[in-house]
């Protein structure tokens, strides 16, 4: 097909004023080798229009009627490139990334006579499609997508807005009509969930009423976990060990030590295997200690099973103690299952967090090569025998239209997760901070209530007074040094939790191990002394200032 172009009449090319960087990325490149071969430059336009153009290159979804026509057969994952009438090139996808291959397939082929862009007949009707698993993902009939986001592990996530339970279900019978088989569906607190696999490809989506949301992950079917199939004997009570152990003597945060603590939880099911979720520093000695609780735990003459690996995040302080034991004694435990959502390479980096990634991955495939590794995703839930696991937060959750991990905390990607074990309730949202509170009582709202809290983010950074009054419970686990733990019952939240709701104990795991067995509860109030008559502070930042205050008056 052949587009006018010249000083007089240049071509125009359209991007979606929704604009992306893939979307201004590929108009830039189409328009500069326009300009090499033709010696004019293309108009770039940002624009959204009820009428067709004329004379136009249109990139992307920009609403313009041939756009939409287009877009109705495809895939995410596919760009076509078509002339749907003369004068009208179309470069259209649903996942912009297709974007940046589609034009330059576009750019190496066309041609100019000095008034004529001429575009090859062999590239109309031509797909393009992203090597990975959103190809296979058919695009909705209802809602807007808002954001496509790369996660880990070849996992792709597609956030739609303005969704209903009725259009999540159309979505839903989509699927299946495209060869989708449902493995997986449930609903909790008017939240929607479920899992589709065809052939190698798995897609999870969910439905949130709060924000009107479905949220699409779209990977390797391997990535999902699945429930052990062999039987649980019941041989013992279940446990709870909260593991703590000093890595510093030097180490010092609002001008005290804090050179103990960290988050480290064993679980002992009926059967004698364990569950893990992090496990503290590789500094000191948790690695040590979570392995000897392991084989003192485990039934007389077993090597210690552990069923999964929970690692919340890939901070060294909790994923640390996995690294060590993994690289020393990882022939003296069998491991099932290693369990993780971790961020993108790329988002991970911003926080220099791509090589702790990389190190949890290498010492997986290295020390336990037979071991399972699976993503797990918000609202599934994990069976262990008589004990459940529930999925309340991942950094799957955070993305929104304008906003993804960059905007936070690598903290924010913690996992937050709900054990069902011993008739109890078992919160633990890691170093979830302020926006994951938010959003999970927004989500939750009081299903969210427990028997048993860890609190957020070892005591400091972290924790809401609305998350907390949800959550309810009768023991708050504080994972800090027994000098930090007094100022961080001064920051509201904590005190609020402690002091003003319905709390009987308080454990710290400074360089202790505690052994709980279960079910637990609290026989009698046992709390620190309240420092009422000390000033309450809103955030850990305002003791931050006030310690460095403390500082330079030292130093002055």
């Amino acid at each position: 097909m052949k587009l006018s172009h010249s000083g007089n009449n240049p071509l125009a090319v359209f991007y979606p004023p929704e604009i992306t960087t893939f979307a201004f990325d590929a108009a830039e490149r189409l328009a500069c080798a326009i300009e090499r071969k033709s010696g004019v430059r293309p108009l770039l336009r940002c624009d959204r229009g009820r009428d067709d153009p004329a004379n136009a290159i249109l990139l992307g979804d920009s609403g313009y009627p041939s756009q939409r026509a287009a877009l109705s057969g495809l895939n995410f994952g596919e760009c076509l490139i078509c002339a749907p009438q003369n004068g009208l090139c179309l470069c259209v996808t649903r996942t912009e990334e297709t974007l940046i291959g589609a034009v330059d397939a576009l750019s190496s082929s066309l041609s100019y006579d000095g008034s004529l862009i001429d575009i090859p007949d062999g590239l109309i009707g031509r797909k393009n499609a992203l090597p990975g698993f959103l190809r296979f993902l058919p695009s909705p009939d209802a809602g807007t997508v808002l954001a496509v986001r790369k996660s880990h592990d070849l996992c792709d996530q597609i956030l739609l807005g303005g969704m209903t339970e009725k259009s999540y279900g159309e979505y839903l019978e989509k699927l299946s009509s495209r060869g989708f088989e449902r493995v997986f569906s449930r609903s909790a607190e008017g939240n929607l969930f479920c899992r589709y696999v065809s052939g190698e490809c798995s897609v999870y989506a969910y439905f949130t009423p709060f924000n009107s949301s479905v949220r699409i992950l779209c990977e390797p079917a391997e990535n999902s976990h699945r429930d052990a199939e062999d039987g649980y004997r019941d041989l013992c009570h279940p446990l709870m060990t909260v593991v703590g152990a000093r890595w510093s003597d030097t180490a010092s945060y609002l001008n005290r030590d804090a050179g103990s603590g960290n988050m480290g939880y064993l679980f002992r099911l009926e059967d004698g295997s364990f569950i893990i979720v992090d496990g503290g520093m590789e500094l000191g000695d948790y690695a040590e200690k979570i392995l000897a609780h392991l084989e003192k735990l485990a039934p007389a003459g077993e090597k210690p099973r552990v069923r999964c690996w929970f690692i919340s995040h890939t901070h060294i302080d909790h994923s640390g103690a996995f690294l060590k034991i993994a690289a020393k004694y990882g022939d003296r435990i069998i491991l099932d299952e290693l369990c993780c959502n971790f961020p993108s390479i790329p988002d991970a980096e911003i926080f220099r967090e791509a090589w702790n990634t990389r190190r949890i991955k290498e010492s997986l495939y290295r020390y336990f090569p037979e071991t399972k590794y699976s993503k797990i995703h918000t609202g599934e839930v994990l069976r262990f025998g008589k004990t459940r696991v529930e999925v309340l937060w991942t950094q799957d959750d955070l993305v929104r239209q304008y906003l993804s991990l960059g905007n936070v905390t690598l903290n924010t990607a913690s996992l937050c997760l709900r054990f069902y074990i011993g008739d109890n309730t078992v919160l633990l949202p890691a170093d979830c901070d302020e926006t994951a509170n938010d959003i999970m009582l927004k989500t939750w709202g009081g299903y969210l209530k427990s028997d048993i809290l860890q609190v957020c983010h070892h005591g400091g950074w972290g924790g809401t007074t609305p998350f907390y009054a949800a959550v309810d419970p009768e023991l708050a686990i504080f994972s800090t040094s027994d000098e930090l733990l007094p100022m961080y019952l001064q920051i509201k939240y904590n005190h609020d939790l402690v002091y003003g709701m319905h709390v009987k104990e308080v454990h710290n795991n400074a360089d202790r191990c505690r052994v709980f067995e279960l079910p637990y509860r609290p026989e009698k109030t046992a709390l620190p002394p309240d420092p009422a008559g000390e000033i309450l502070y809103t955030k850990a930042k305002q003791l931050e200032a006030l310690a460095q205050i403390e500082i330079l008056r030292r130093e002055s």
